[in-house]
């Protein structure tokens, strides 16, 4: 019996299971299945899966698009606005639509405003206090409430879970009571907060054993399903994992060049994703592990007299001691690593993007044998390196060249990256003032001299970093009087 047989219903079925990438296959092999695989209902299911994934955000009503608007939804994902492919006078490029938000804000600097895949939700730092705001109803949802006296947070990180209207929240908490014979202390709260009501769900608190000098000892906090990590040292590679349903932690090591060797962990659902540097080749190099590697390492919590739990783990494990390890480093760029963006593919399972972000190798001489082979290579410059990642069975890289964004110069920053190369870039001035636009992949950066960027904030409007949507090209930034949403066409 072939395919083809089957009843219209049943292939209506098994297409709107399978992703985007298989089904246009399918759409190709002949008539009869391409006309079923475009059917409305069929790319209605699609859609719909990519908001499941947290990739779509939930804008338009998908009954009332057409299969054509539908599959310009697709489109947009993958290459972002069409306003943002490269062109002429691109810093004429203004916002289609902008959304203010309201909250009373002391100041915009180091809030931290991120929205969330769905479009609906903005979190924000807000003066040490982490908030929650509803983008359609410019509504306070939920203010955190610290479990111990003069906690502030330092940093945060949310996953989103559309199909529950909820997200899990990892908050990484630091103590400073007034006197200082009181010692400070650290701690992870990890809650679930419905995006409705405004309630929330402890899942897990936790106390974190080691040195309390540091004033911020958390960096790049990540969360996926029921495992959360954070690096505890913006200078060393040394990474804290928890699970919050076992209640259990364990401490990852690796391998540093420098004192500055900015650590870089992320996590997709089964694997872990991480920086380490490998001294023979004098590179930094990506490893991938299953979650399953952690297995045999990890510690339950200890409990205090007084209840509160603590993480701990008797031994540090070092990334090397990790079976089933995919190592991966670029034998075409002699650079170090300084950033790690990972995207879910929206046109396959089980595949992801990975963006790079390589900064010059400080102080150091490359020798001339490497400078012949490595021919990417940006002695005074930073640049993005796309590569694709699959994980269904074996993990497996894949250069995507000549994929490269624009390079950065002299004061310009990456805060980060579109899943198509769209990079939102900032600069720093004295005082302390910043510039942010968007300078779409292929453009040329400001301080390079082109004219090809999307101008967003001057330094008068003192504002803050800011976020940038991955799929969607949103770009949120606090300023003075709030909290500014850009949409582009």
């Amino acid at each position: 019996m072939l395919f083809t047989d089957l009843v219209p219903d049943i292939i209506f079925a098994i297409l709107a299971f399978l992703d985007i990438s298989t089904v246009i296959s399918i759409a190709q092999t002949c008539q009869l299945l391409h006309s079923l695989a475009f059917s409305k209902s069929v790319w209605i299911a699609l859609v719909e899966d990519l908001r499941l994934r947290s990739i779509l955000d939930y804008g338009p009503n998908l009954q009332e698009s057409s299969v054509d608007e539908l599959i310009q939804l697709v489109k947009r994902t993958v290459l972002g606005p069409d306003s943002w492919l490269s062109g002429p006078r691109m810093s004429a490029v203004v916002a289609q639509r902008k959304i203010h938000l309201h909250p009373p804000m002391s100041s915009s600097i180091d809030s931290m405003p991120r929205l969330l895949p769905s479009g609906r939700h903005v979190f924000l730092n807000n003066s040490t206090i982490l908030e929650c705001w509803s983008v359609a109803e410019d509504r306070l949802v939920w203010r955190h409430k610290p479990a111990v006296e003069y906690a502030q947070v330092l940093q945060y990180a949310v996953e989103e879970k559309p199909a529950e209207g909820s997200v899990v929240i990892m908050i990484c908490e630091r103590t400073f009571p007034p006197s200082p014979d009181v010692p400070r202390s650290n701690y992870v709260e990890i809650i679930q907060l419905d995006l409705d009501t405004g309630g929330i769900m402890e899942l897990l608190f936790t106390l974190l054993p080691g040195p309390t000098v540091v004033d911020n000892p958390f960096y790049l906090p990540v969360i996926c399903g029921a495992v959360a990590a954070v690096a505890t040292s913006s200078s060393q590679a040394e990474y804290l994992f928890l699970n919050w349903v076992t209640r259990s932690s364990l401490a990852l090591t690796c391998t540093c060049d420098s004192p500055e060797c900015l650590p870089q962990i992320t996590l997709i659902p089964g694997h872990i994703l991480f920086k380490t540097y490998n001294p023979f080749t004098a590179q930094d190099e990506l490893l991938v592990a299953p979650l399953t590697a952690l297995k045999p390492h990890w510690q339950p919590f200890l409990q205090q007299e007084t209840g509160t739990l603590i993480a701990w783990s008797r031994d540090i494990v070092f990334a090397a001691d990790l079976t089933d390890l995919t190592i991966f480093s670029d034998p075409f760029l002699w650079k170090s690593i300084a950033r790690v963006s990972v995207f879910a593919n929206p046109l396959k399972t089980d595949a992801y993007r990975v963006w790079v972000y390589y900064v010059p190798l400080g102080g150091e001489t490359i020798p001339a044998s490497h400078r012949a082979r490595h021919w990417v290579y940006f002695p005074r410059a930073s640049a993005y390196q796309s590569y694709a990642l699959t994980v269904a069975t074996a993990c497996q890289w894949q250069r995507c060249a000549p994929d490269m964004p624009p390079t950065l110069r002299n004061r310009e920053h990456s805060l980060g990256v579109t899943y198509a190369g769209h990079t939102f870039v900032a600069t720093y001035t004295l005082p302390i003032t910043r510039r942010l636009w968007v300078v779409p992949r292929d453009g040329v950066s400001e301080d390079g001299g082109g004219d090809e960027h999307i101008s967003l904030c001057r330094p008068e409007d003192e504002c803050s970093d800011g976020d940038v949507s991955p799929f969607g090209g949103a770009v949120t930034f606090a300023k003075k009087g709030g909290i500014v949403l850009s949409y582009f066409d």
